[in-house]
């Protein structure tokens, strides 16, 4: 307030977990950390580190440094000790004759390596197949259809049914749909027999399907980086030549894999 600065002091105390104010904390301390290579990208959310590591050949295999550079350089600077028993590694490999080098914490001790793992809600696979996730979400929503019924056995009208289920049950289905919406057909009817599952449930009342839901959300994402010239996923489509049948400024690349033409991008007008 008008241009005075209070003194500092010594923070004796953390702060609580759940707080509004934590994870913006985090955020500012984090803030300092950068990937140490070119070939390193790295996405931070409150507490949370993800490590992207690109490498072609052994001699773009630096991740040992990266982990170097977190451990001790920005650890020891922030006073933000590292736990490696949550840390772990998971490859995706495309050559199969590339041998990548096992990170070292200390002398007798690697990181783990697995096979899947979760990147904000997200189930990963080190396949880069979405059968987990998909059971991960069923699993999920299956547990939350006793709301459902006993809401029913209440003798609750079918429209309030309708508001618990979009409330409650829809969003686990729906949430980062445009991430795994190259998913196989199998996988798509599972999620459309979970919403069956869930109309027997409410009975017949009118309502939007998933597969309309979905769809949109992946249209309003595609709108969202049209609209925004420095979107992360800009990179993705290709500029448009102006014409009078198509006023969009975006065009979908050409494609060389059936994941990639069935992915996002397959949502460009």
């Amino acid at each position: 307030m008008n241009a005075t600065l209070s003194s500092w002091a010594h923070v004796t105390s953390g702060v609580p977990q759940g707080s509004v104010i934590g994870p913006l904390l985090f955020c500012i301390v984090l803030d300092s950390l950068s990937p140490l290579c070119t070939n390193t990208t790295m996405i931070k959310y409150a507490d949370d580190v993800t490590i992207l590591h690109f490498v072609r050949g052994p001699r773009e295999d630096r991740l040992q440094s990266e982990w170097n550079n977190v451990q001790i350089r920005w650890s020891t600077n922030t006073a933000l000790p590292v736990n490696p028993d949550k840390c772990a590694i998971m490859n995706f490999v495309t050559k199969k004759v590339l041998l990548l080098t096992p990170v070292c914490v200390s002398p007798d001790e690697y990181l783990p390596c697995v096979t899947s793992t979760k990147l904000l809600g997200v189930t990963l696979s080190s396949d880069m197949r979405w059968q987990q996730h998909i059971d991960n979400v069923v699993s999920r929503a299956s547990k939350r259809f006793y709301i459902l019924r006993f809401m029913r056995k209440s003798a609750c009208p079918s429209h309030i049914l309708l508001k618990a289920y979009n409330a409650l049950v829809r969003p686990l289905s729906l949430y980062c749909y445009p991430v795994f919406c190259n998913m196989p057909l199998f996988l798509r009817n599972k999620l459309n027999r979970l919403e069956k599952r869930a109309l027997k449930i409410i009975g017949d009342v009118p309502h939007t399907p998933h597969e309309a839901m979905a769809e949109k959300s992946c249209l309003t994402l595609f709108d969202q980086v049209e609209a925004d010239s420095d979107h992360p996923l800009r990179e993705c489509f290709l500029p448009r030549a102006p014409s009078r049948r198509n006023t969009h400024t975006l065009r979908p690349p050409t494609t060389r894999t059936k994941r990639f033409k069935d992915s996002f991008i397959r949502f460009c007008p």
